[in-house]
C-alpha cells in the first residue's frame, strides 16, 4: 500500500513538474513574439474590440503611408478599447514597451513576464503608474 501512494505523489509532482515547466517555456515564446512587434502608426479607422488580437488601420509615423498594424500576441489587443481616430501607437521592434499617444494623454506598457503589465499614464503632466487594464478603461469611460 505504501508503495501505490508514494507512485502516486510522484506520479502528481512529476505532472506538476512538466506543467510549470511549459508555463515557463510559453512565457518565454510570448516574450519572442511581443519583441517581434513594429507599430508605428496614426490610427485612422478604430481597431475592433471585438477580438483579442490587434487590427489597425492609420498612417505610418516617417513614411506617412496607409499601413495596417498586426499585433497577434493580444498584448497590445488587450487595449484597443482606450484607441480613437488620432491615436498614435508606437511599438518598435525589439523592445517590451508600447506607447498610445492621445491628445493630452500618454499611455506606456511595459511587457513583464508571468506578471501583470507595468503601465503609466500621463495627463497634462501629471503621472499616474502602475494602473491595470481595468483601471485605464475606467479613466477612458469617466473622460466620457
Amino acid at each position: 500500500m505504501v508503495g501505490i501512494k508514494m507512485v502516486k505523489k510522484i506520479g502528481v509532482f512529476s505532472v506538476l513538474l512538466l506543467f510549470s515547466s511549459c508555463l515557463k517555456g510559453d512565457c518565454e515564446i510570448d516574450k519572442k513574439y511581443a519583441l517581434a512587434v513594429e507599430c508605428l502608426q496614426i490610427i485612422t479607422q478604430r481597431p475592433s474590440s471585438s477580438a483579442y488580437n490587434l487590427k489597425s488601420e492609420g498612417i505610418h509615423l516617417f513614411t506617412k503611408r496607409k499601413c495596417i498594424c498586426i499585433d497577434e500576441t493580444r498584448w497590445l489587443g488587450n487595449y484597443s478599447e482606450l484607441l480613437e481616430i488620432g491615436d498614435t501607437i508606437i511599438k518598435r521592434k525589439g523592445e517590451l514597451r508600447f506607447s498610445f499617444h492621445k491628445k493630452d494623454t500618454i499611455i506606456t506598457v511595459d511587457w513583464r513576464c508571468e506578471e501583470p503589465d507595468v503601465s503609466e499614464i500621463r495627463i497634462r503632466g501629471g503621472v499616474m503608474a502602475d494602473l491595470t487594464v481595468q483601471q485605464l478603461r475606467d479613466l477612458k469611460m469617466n473622460k466620457r
